[in-house]
């Protein structure tokens, strides 16, 4: 699932920053959010061991 939400989202980045601005360094800016993100995501997940998983996916949706 989350390979196909990622594929999804890689799929409408190009027009989603033709939209916004038509330039390629809108789609550069947010290829590189997008790597940052997923890089702070696996560090971070170490942090969050200690954590039953059921409990946090809850709480992770209302935040």
């Amino acid at each position: 699932m989350l390979n196909f939400a990622s594929g999804m989202t890689l799929d409408v980045l190009p027009e989603f920053s033709f939209n916004k601005g038509g330039e390629s360094y809108y789609y550069g800016l947010y290829l590189a959010s997008l790597s940052i993100g997923a890089l702070l995501g696996a560090l971070s997940s170490k942090y969050f061991d200690r954590f039953p998983l059921g409990k946090l996916h809850i709480f992770m949706f209302f935040f």
